[in-house]
């Protein structure tokens, strides 16, 4: 295994455990109450993973514009956790080759677009 490799993985196992340990059912003050961050940049993964428990959703998939090389990004989490499908799109040609070329290409089935 690669440092990539168990970088990845230690980050998705983080954010498993941080998602396991939302309050689900209590009531929360704010957001704030279910913030933690795995690949997000600002702790949105929390903030999203507690929304999606409690918006009923029946299309399982997102959109992700900007995404750089996809290492921060707000819809990650949903991809490697719960399965979501989703598109990414960056304008720029290195990030999305370095993304194709990336462990995390290699176990999903995430399609990548370029716009300028």
């Amino acid at each position: 295994m690669t440092f990539e490799e168990f970088s990845e993985r230690e980050l998705l196992l983080s954010g498993r455990i941080a998602s396991r340990q939302l309050t689900r059912n209590a009531p929360i003050r704010d957001l704030e109450d279910v913030e933690f961050r795995a690949f997000s940049q600002w702790e949105e993964d929390g903030i999203i993973d507690w929304l999606v428990d409690h918006v009923s959703i029946t299309r399982h998939s997102f959109i992700e514009f900007g995404v750089g090389n996809f290492e921060e990004s707000n819809c990650r989490f949903l991809l490697q956790n719960r399965n979501w499908k989703g598109l990414v799109f960056d304008s720029s040609v290195a990030n999305i080759e370095r993304l194709r070329n990336s462990v995390l290409f290699g176990s999903t089935t995430l399609p990548l677009v370029r716009r300028s």
